[in-house]
């Protein structure tokens, strides 16, 4: 019987291990790519030279 739950504790624990990676790498792409498509021209160019400030 003790196996049996074992077993089961690594699948379940090894799903969750791959979805706690899998999950925020998804929305993080679904996020930048809602902002690529909908955000204003202003935000967009504010953002271009957020970036060139940086480098």
């Amino acid at each position: 019987m003790m196996d049996f739950i074992t077993d089961r504790l690594n699948n379940i624990a090894l799903i969750c291990f791959l979805l706690s990676i899998a999950v925020p790498i998804t929305i993080n792409y679904i996020n930048f790519k809602y902002h690529q498509l909908t955000d204003p021209k202003w935000k967009k160019e504010e953002d271009e030279q957020s970036k060139s400030n940086q480098q």
